[in-house]
């Protein structure tokens, strides 16, 4: 298993992730498979080729010298406008790998990269019946800002942003 960054020509694979995503936990994100899968390729394609402040990363089967199927991703995007931070705009693993460390690499690369373009934070939000997201999150050091509001794309759910602190250490 592998993580690596998207390429702008993979919007066909960053779509069919996005989807699948989508249909396995759809109370887990903001938007809907509906408005996703009617989404025009157009918009597929800015996704992939936004430039230096959103990264897309694909988990997939096999190793660098033979990549194979893609069984997660990751998007941030940086956000300059908001003390320079990175958010997480969403992150899946397929049903069938998870348990691998798959999200964890996930996790880790995307704080990586934003650490790389000197994020100060980054922040995300999880909804609250996803128990197991927020401890994945916790692990790694988020914690609860106390700002909550209802799951964009059911708004019966709440969801709660988590921070983590990207500041160098002394």
């Amino acid at each position: 298993m592998t993580v690596r960054r998207a390429r702008p020509d993979e919007w066909r694979v960053l779509r069919e992730l996005r989807l699948r995503a989508l249909a396995d936990a759809p109370e887990a994100f903001a938007s809907t498979l509906a408005d996703e899968a009617a989404a025009p390729e157009e918009l597929w394609r800015r996704r992939a080729e936004e430039g230096a402040g959103l990264v897309n990363l694909i988990a997939e089967t096999g190793g660098a010298r033979s990549p194979g199927a893609g069984v997660g991703m990751a998007t941030v995007k940086l956000e300059p406008d908001k003390g320079g931070r990175a958010h997480l705009l969403g992150m899946w693993v397929d049903p069938a790998y998870r348990g691998r460390g798959l999200a964890t690499a996930l996790l880790d690369d995307a704080v990586g990269w934003a650490r790389d373009r000197r994020a100060s934070e980054m922040v995300l939000w999880v909804a609250d019946h996803n128990t197991r997201a927020r401890r994945l999150y916790e692990r790694a050091g988020f914690v609860a800002t106390g700002d909550r509001q209802p799951l964009p794309s059911n708004p019966a759910l709440p969801e709660s942003m988590l921070r983590l602190d990207l500041a160098p250490g002394p």
